[in-house]
């Protein structure tokens, strides 16, 4: 959450927004009374996710038309890393679509507000909001980052303590409780990770395997390596380097030789956390500590490396 100059609004509407990816399906619901949460009165049939999603406990409130902004940045250009699931401006009858409508919709119309949805370039993030915050114009709300960006905006000192916003329960399922411990700092949480957009769903690791080229140059079947456990990175390399080869022999690396194994620029990161590696880990004071400077640590790196 963006640093405020009125925090009593900012601080709501970031719990709505983070939330409302959950509450869209409850446009039935309407809020009377001040300050009382709002109760889902519709009896009609519901799907199953929605049965198993406890309503979130929010006051009532008219917001008289009030405009909650969400900052965010893409990905270096990189089209499908970008946030485009936070607002839609009409049904289409795609399914993903129409469900980010609604919900927006929903917030729209139950709080009397608006969202709007800043996307700028990923470099000049962190310059907006140390701008906003500045001027103290409340530009923007709340702010959707990566990682690499997220320890530059809490030295900067852009951000409030979530343990401070009201109607925040971290128990929720639509947060990611388990995210605290790798966002807070000082035993201060500023950021978590939630179901407000699917982008993250599209930065899982995975690995592929060529079932023809394991059958090719007789590598056994990658089922029964991995359910017998002997599927490891030194097993990845060592499948690997059986089937590189230069295939031109021109003994460079070409397009048009056979690789054992590719990858694309930050894989390697994947590896090492799936390895059980950890950069740092924070002590009693909340602060981080550096981790990974352990001989089993580097012998792993090394092995990922070569």
């Amino acid at each position: 959450m963006i640093k405020p100059k009125q925090p009593g609004f900012s601080a709501l509407l970031l719990v709505m927004f983070i939330l409302f990816p959950v509450i869209a399906g409850c446009a039935n619901q309407t809020p009377s009374g001040a300050n009382l949460p709002v109760e889902n009165t519709d009896t009609a049939d519901t799907t199953e996710s929605e049965k198993t999603l406890p309503e979130p406990v929010l006051p009532s409130l008219q917001l008289d038309g009030k405009t909650f902004t969400i900052l965010a940045s893409d990905w270096c250009a990189y089209d499908p890393l970008n946030i485009d699931d936070i607002t839609r401006d009409e049904i289409t009858g795609d399914t993903l679509n129409d469900a980010i409508y609604e919900r927006y919709k929903y917030i729209n119309e139950v709080y009397d507000c608006d969202i709007a949805y800043v996307n700028i370039t990923f470099n000049t993030l962190l310059n907006a909001l140390k701008s906003s915050v500045m001027a103290g114009d409340n530009a923007y709300d709340t702010a959707i980052t990566r990682s690499s960006v997220y320890t530059a905006i809490i030295s900067a000192d852009l951000l409030v303590n979530l343990d401070d916003v009201p109607y925040i329960n971290y128990d929720d399922p639509w947060f990611y409780r388990q995210s605290l411990s790798a966002l807070s700092v000082l035993n201060k949480n500023y950021g978590i990770v939630s179901d407000l957009t699917m982008n993250q769903y599209l930065l899982i690791f995975c690995a592929y395997i060529n079932l023809q080229m394991m059958e090719d140059y007789s590598l056994g079947n990658i089922y029964d390596i991995v359910s017998s456990g002997l599927w490891s990175l030194d097993k990845m390399g060592e499948m690997s380097t059986d089937v590189a080869a230069d295939i031109n022999g021109d003994g460079l690396y070409t397009n048009e030789d056979r690789y054992g194994m590719t990858w694309i620029v930050d894989v390697p990161e994947g590896l090492i956390n799936a390895a059980g590696i950890c950069y740092g880990i924070l002590d009693s004071e909340g602060i981080p500590q550096i981790t990974y400077n352990t001989e089993s640590a580097i012998e792993t790196m090394q092995t990922i490396y070569d």
